[in-house]
């Protein structure tokens, strides 16, 4: 069985990147086609030709709407958005759709002191690059907050910047191995680690 695409269409550029890496890392394909899931923080007039919306909101009360949504409230988690594509995708339950090159890979992500090993690859961090790669790993998925993310590292007293130069290093040595995508800025707030749980 074909698995669904999935079809983002969201305003904000910094979520959007944020939901297609997600999805790379499910393996699930980004499709225009009719019948695929559209992800989305606009609600469509109607459903059609989506076979499945999921609805991405801040909102804690939605608007009346006359169909059927999957709602995922910011900021993003992970997991949570998984779950939700996966309910109304097949992919979840595909034994013989085609693996995409992560899943082909599909060692877990391994974090001890300053070393990150996936597969066959490793990253040395040095202890600075590690402390902040160890809480945005603890919370991956999640957005963290850029103040906790300096209070938990430099204890609060860390310059504003410090913050950005660490992330800077950390994408360094990141993306050659995961890609594109893999730590991303949002914009006034902090930063999402997109690896698989």
């Amino acid at each position: 069985m074909a698995r669904t695409g999935c079809t983002a269409q969201i305003e904000d550029s910094v979520l959007l990147e944020t939901v297609r890496a997600l999805l790379r890392l499910e393996g699930i394909a980004e499709s225009g086609e009719d019948g695929a899931v559209l992800i989305t923080d606009r609600l469509p007039l109607s459903p059609a030709p989506y076979s499945g919306i999921v609805y991405l909101t801040r909102a804690r009360t939605l608007p009346e709407c006359a169909f059927d949504v999957k709602v995922v409230h910011l900021p993003l988690s992970y997991r949570e958005l998984a779950d939700a594509v996966h309910e109304l995708t097949d992919a979840g339950d595909s034994k013989t759709a085609e693996l995409s090159p992560v899943q082909k890979e599909a060692e877990p992500v391994v974090f001890s002191g300053t070393e990150i090993r996936w597969g066959t690859q490793t990253i040395h961090l040095t202890p600075t690059e590690a402390a902040v790669f160890s809480y945005l790993f603890a919370h991956r998925g999640r957005t963290v907050l850029r103040n906790d993310l300096r209070r938990a590292v430099w204890g609060d007293s860390g310059e504003t910047n410090v913050t950005d130069v660490y992330i800077r290093y950390l994408r360094q040595k990141l993306i050659p191995v995961f890609g594109q995508g893999v730590l991303l800025t949002v914009r006034g707030e902090g930063y999402i680690l997109s690896l698989p749980e």
